[in-house]
């Protein structure tokens, strides 16, 4: 899935948002993923997502764009509907996907 196709899905999924704002969740979301697999690397810069990433970036910006205006929520019960994050950033089941690339020192 090529990084048009990702956007494309992103759009279906979230058919109401800004094309602007996915491009920019979508960025995140790969630049997230990155970080966590050259963990040891000074820079992602140049770096491309492998392609058996492409679904979780998708899936990280959709936790993204849903997450806006209730950042840093914990947790919150209001006429029956109980929401509960992770924590403030990307959730830890999401990020255990990724095998980070250790090379030789």
């Amino acid at each position: 899935m090529s990084c048009g196709n990702m956007l494309e899905k992103l759009q279906r999924k979230l058919p109401n948002a800004e094309p602007r704002d996915l491009d920019d969740f979508l960025a995140d979301a790969k630049s997230a993923i990155l970080n966590r697999l050259y963990p040891f690397a000074d820079s992602i810069e140049g770096k491309q997502l492998p392609e058996r990433y492409n679904d979780l970036a998708v899936r990280i910006a959709v936790y993204f764009y849903d997450k806006q205006g209730a950042e840093g929520e914990a947790v919150h019960i209001e006429n029956g509907i109980h929401r509960h994050y992770e924590g403030a950033d990307i959730p830890p089941s999401m990020l255990r996907e990724i095998t980070p690339f250790v090379g030789v020192m």
